[in-house]
């Protein structure tokens, strides 16, 4: 929200005070102003429509949670959310192009279903229901514990997953070759994705460690053939 709609906002949060029981022994000036502080990352819109939603099944005035959680949604339906933008990805872009995804819950949780490349190989059709269970579990305690960087008491978790051509082309030594990084949203490639991370995360020798395992794996089983 912009600072010149505060006076919108108040008309918002009055009609929900006089719709609900508003909270007691509190300035609700200063209410008021702290929920709009708190708020102004989020669309006016959006902020009418929850506080909409609210009063018309809660008695209670609403507080910042309640107007967050409908905004927001909940972890579960985040969760549901973002395997249907997995499930997409598997179909649409598939594994053999490498591809990042928007939050660092997507890689912890693929990291623990058989990465990128395996979850691509295995899914079938009849899976997706079942499967998409394990991953929000697992996605919604990745929304508290993974990072994309090296944060205390967090989990770092790489800042995209690695597809077939990729592994290839570092195997063989081809770092100048890379595929780009698509994009498991727009389906687009990212142009300098790579160039952008930051160490060590850099093409060239600097192979990240993910990749670095994988290109291993892939070597060990070239030299076998």
């Amino acid at each position: 929200m912009r600072n010149d709609q505060y006076s919108e906002f108040v008309k918002i949060i009055n009609r929900a005070a006089v719709l609900t029981y508003k909270p007691k022994d509190t300035d609700f000036g200063e209410l008021k102003l702290a929920l709009f502080e708190e708020l102004a990352k989020y669309e006016l819109e959006d902020v009418r429509v929850a506080v909409a939603a609210h009063v018309r099944v809660e008695k209670f005035f609403p507080m910042l949670a309640d107007i967050v959680r409908r905004i927001d949604g909940t972890p579960e339906e985040h969760a549901a959310l973002a395997w249907t933008k997995v499930v997409d990805a598997v179909r649409h872009i598939g594994r053999c192009n490498s591809v990042a995804f928007p939050a660092p819950a997507y890689n912890y949780a693929l990291s623990q279903m058989g990465e990128w490349i395996g979850l691509c190989a295995s899914l079938r059709d009849d899976e997706v229901k079942w499967r998409g269970k394990d991953f929000a579990q697992i996605f919604i305690n990745g929304g508290q514990r993974a990072s994309w960087d090296d944060v205390s008491g967090k989990i770092r978790v790489e800042r995209y997953c690695v597809g077939t051509f990729e592994i290839n082309n570092r195997a063989r030594g081809f770092f100048s070759e890379l595929p780009d990084v698509i994009d498991a949203e727009t389906r687009r490639p990212i142009i300098g994705f790579r160039d952008a991370l930051p160490a060590p995360g850099n093409p060239g020798n600097n192979v990240i460690p993910m990749v670095g395992a994988l290109v291993a794996a892939r070597a060990a089983r070239m030299a076998l053939l």
